[in-house]
């Protein structure tokens, strides 16, 4: 992954700072088969983090990557994206958590 782009430009609310501590993105991972030389491609990205108030720790993250019905490649880096839906795909390809359970 070479990228994370909020989709700020089609989805207002893309970034949305929950609290002092906790923050959620969502937008384009932009991803290179060959660093530097590509070909490079978007896959719709949501991700939260949240951090600790009183140190400097992770206490849960939840990153999601590419609509599971479309696969990956499948976007240009350089395509033009028209539909606001295309950010919210009905099942992730890639879903990556942690929760301490901790705060």
């Amino acid at each position: 992954m070479d990228g994370i782009l909020p989709a700020t430009d089609m989805l207002p609310d893309s970034i949305d700072v929950i609290s002092a501590v906790e923050v959620s993105v969502r937008g384009r991972a932009l991803w290179g088969e060959s660093a530097g030389e590509g070909p490079f491609w978007v896959e719709p990205f949501l991700g939260s983090v949240l951090i600790s108030g009183t140190s400097d720790t992770i206490i849960n993250y939840d990153l999601r990557f590419a609509d599971a019905a479309r696969g990956l490649a499948s976007v240009p880096y350089d395509k033009h994206l028209r539909r606001v839906d295309w950010f919210f795909p009905p099942k992730w390809l890639f879903a990556l958590s942690k929760s301490t359970g901790a705060e």
